[in-house]
């Protein structure tokens, strides 16, 4: 530390030296390598400074954004990566970008968004979904807000995956939560019949599941004798739909929380239609022995479900 600070000393006392340039550069060296990289990358700002056209300038203006980066001195980093940038026009946009990124990290939000609605501009197709979900965060919780409605359109209009089929289940969700289940069963089918992946597909499906389960749980089975086979074959019916969307999730998917959703699911579905077979009203009018023939029918259909 002794010799950097000889070597600053040295620069400042011989500015108009060619040595001063030579001495600061192995002054701010013996920072790095001793660890003070703070201290290292201020002075690697002089130097910028000093001798932009120099080439070791960019060099040092590098070290210095990651240096100030890796100490938590983001705003820093993000203005030394603004001068990188005005100077090596080749990785400008990377950059900026970094530079947006770290302002985003340090609250200002309004200037990081500036930057990414810059970059969006002249961005190709891939890219611009990108920036635009840079952007949707720079909301943060604000899924209501206007603006992150309109971004949201954005990429649904530029149908950029993964990210177009990500809006589209948050949305099935949401509806599903709200106990929109019909809108929310059509919400996930439209997701189910576009050209991506099944492990993409599987988190609709079990969407879908989801309505048809609370179907069958909302189907009663409790009816008159002349209605009786109806309404049992309507319980089985919606037992039967419920299964084979789970089933079908799990086909699509080998995701452990789409895996576990569906055995749960079914493992609930199954348990419904049992209680409700088990403790089923019995119809008015039947004798004693018709009821105990009764029950032991619905035993015969309930017992291959329990093993």
């Amino acid at each position: 530390l002794l010799a950097a600070r000889k070597l600053l000393d040295f620069s400042k006392e011989h500015e108009s030296s060619p040595m001063a340039k030579d001495a600061l550069w192995q002054a701010l060296s013996l920072l790095y390598a001793n660890g003070r990289q703070y201290d290292a990358a201020e002075l690697s700002l002089q130097y910028a400074k000093k001798y932009p056209t120099d080439k070791k300038t960019l060099d040092g203006l590098k070290d210095a954004a990651r240096s100030y980066a890796e100490i938590g001195q983001l705003t820093k980093a993000a203005e030394t990566l603004k001068m990188i940038s005005e100077m090596d026009k080749k990785t400008a946009k990377t950059n900026i970008e970094l530079a947006a990124d770290f302002l985003r990290l340090e609250g200002r939000i309004k200037e990081s968004r500036d930057i990414y609605n810059t970059l969006m501009k002249d961005a190709d197709k891939k890219n611009q979904a990108r920036l635009i979900l840079k952007v949707m965060a720079t909301y943060g919780g604000k899924t209501n807000h206007p603006e992150y409605q309109n971004l949201q359109e954005k990429i649904l209009a530029i149908n950029m995956e993964p990210y177009a089929t990500q809006i589209l289940l948050e949305r099935a969700e949401k509806l599903y939560n709200t106990n929109k289940k019909t809108a929310a069963f059509d919400a996930a089918k439209k997701i189910m019949g576009r050209g991506i992946s099944s492990e993409e597909k599987a988190p609709a499906r079990l969407i879908q599941a989801q309505v048809l389960e609370s179907e069958l749980i909302q189907q009663s089975v409790k009816a008159k004798m002349d209605k009786f086979a109806m309404v049992l074959g309507l319980k089985t019916e919606k037992l039967d739909k419920a299964q084979q969307a789970y089933l079908n999730a799990l086909s699509l998917s080998k995701d452990e929380k789409v895996v576990r959703k569906a055995l749960a699911g079914l493992d609930r579905c199954y348990a419904n239609y049992i209680d409700s077979l088990q403790n089923i009203p019995m119809p008015g009018g039947l004798s004693p022995a018709d009821k105990e023939t009764l029950k032991g029918e619905l035993a015969k259909i309930v017992t291959p479900i329990q093993g």
